[in-house]
């Protein structure tokens, strides 16, 4: 399910025009994965960041640092949803994730294909995958820094089960028309 944060980053960036002369940053309605908490997205870049211009940009792309986050929970995805149900990331690790974006004139495809490796000791079923999207959060007299804002949250239709050590990979089709 595409959630609520996909939306809210689309319209909020169709809104807003960057400015380059100081530092600004803009609440749009997109909530960080960690807290749930929203977050205030870099609009403006200051010349003693130079650093910053780059991924402020990349926070109108859409489909720009994409990452993956894999879950054993079982709950219904809801639009309002901000982190997995039960998360269970941190127990794999080479997690790779390629885009391949298409249109047909009527919708646009998103094919996400996800890789990772168990490290955790012991086997872990993924029942739910989530697409995050790295966004930059403005931060109060400092640099900014990259923030992970869920933006996709999928159950699985049959659960994977990744033993120890295990590499595996899935491929994901998020459409919108």
């Amino acid at each position: 399910m595409i959630l609520n944060n996909y939306w809210n980053l689309m319209a909020g960036m169709a809104g807003i025009t960057p400015s380059f002369d100081g530092m600004a940053s803009q609440q749009i309605g997109v909530r960080n994965m960690t807290n749930g908490n929203e977050i205030s997205v870099t609009v403006g870049w200051l010349t003693n960041f130079p650093n910053v211009l780059p991924t402020m940009c990349q926070n109108w792309n859409p489909r720009a640092n994409l990452s993956a986050v894999f879950g054993a929970g079982t709950t219904e995805p809801s639009p309002t949803d901000y982190r997995l149900a039960s998360d269970v990331t941190a127990n794999f690790s080479n997690i790779n994730v390629t885009v391949n974006t298409s249109a047909d004139g009527a919708s646009i495809s998103t094919v996400v294909t996800i890789s990772a490796t168990n490290t955790s000791g012991s086997p872990i079923e993924i029942t739910e995958v989530g697409i995050t999207k790295a966004i930059e959060m403005a931060s109060s007299g400092t640099e900014p820094v990259l923030t992970d804002s869920l933006m996709v949250r999928h159950l699985l239709d049959t659960p994977k089960t990744v033993a120890d050590s295990e590499s595996f990979t899935l491929t994901l089709e998020w459409l919108e028309s």
